[in-house]
């Protein structure tokens, strides 16, 4: 335990009950603080190079301008800040890939508010507390090599769309930058997810950045 040391957090979540509910919980934890509480990854980066740096993040995967992935990255390369990412994802690849860019714990929304408050303590005495879900995942992983090894490669226009995917874009958005339609568009993904052996968007982009189809025009 951290004795008379106050802990200072700050939260990126864009659902504002969920964001009211987390300031609640932590706002009964003893020696806990909420620095700030922002919804957006742009206000979440304005803060931390504003300073005060807060001790821990605790962020969520989806947000309206971007992911939190970035923040992640951000935090722990710049500004030293422990984080404990709570989403509703528990897919491989958002766990796996939390994990690589450098959360230090990783919990499902559904923990208890205990949970979390314990989350907090946890990482801050160096350990990594992980869902029973998201640590399912991770020994998935490594029980079971990635299934793009081997794959089929990817066509010129399938690398163009699943970059596009990786920074965000909608089915809509790939259509007209890559001006094609949508239902070109649509086919094409399926096609990646087939090659890749996936189901899910994120678990697209996770298998391509780890296969290196996405390094084949970065």
């Amino acid at each position: 335990m951290h004795g008379e040391q106050v802990i200072t957090v700050g939260i990126l979540e864009d659902n504002r009950d969920f964001a009211a509910y987390l300031e609640q919980v932590l706002g009964d934890a003893p020696g806990v603080s909420v620095m700030f509480n922002v919804a957006l990854v742009a206000e979440a980066r304005r803060r931390l190079e504003q300073g005060p740096v807060p001790d821990l993040l605790l962020i969520d995967m989806q947000l309206p301008d971007g992911s939190g992935l970035e923040i992640v990255d951000a935090a722990r390369a710049l500004f030293g800040t422990r984080i404990l990412v709570l989403t509703v994802l528990a897919d491989k690849a958002s766990v796996i890939g939390a994990i690589e860019h450098g959360a230090h714990g990783y919990l499902l929304k559904d923990a208890p508010a205990r949970q979390i408050r314990s989350a907090i303590n946890t990482i801050m005495d160096g350990g990594s507390p992980i869902s029973a879900l998201a640590a399912a995942r991770i020994v998935e992983a490594i029980r079971r090599p990635d299934s793009a090894q081997g794959a089929a490669r990817p066509t010129p226009r399938e690398v163009e769309i699943i970059q596009l995917m990786a920074k965000g874009l909608s089915s809509a958005e790939i259509a007209d930058v890559a001006t094609l339609s949508v239902h070109t568009v649509g086919d094409h993904i399926k096609s990646i997810y087939r090659k890749l052996g996936v189901k899910s968007r994120s678990e697209a982009i996770y298998e391509a950045r780890s296969n290196g189809w996405l390094s084949l025009i970065e």
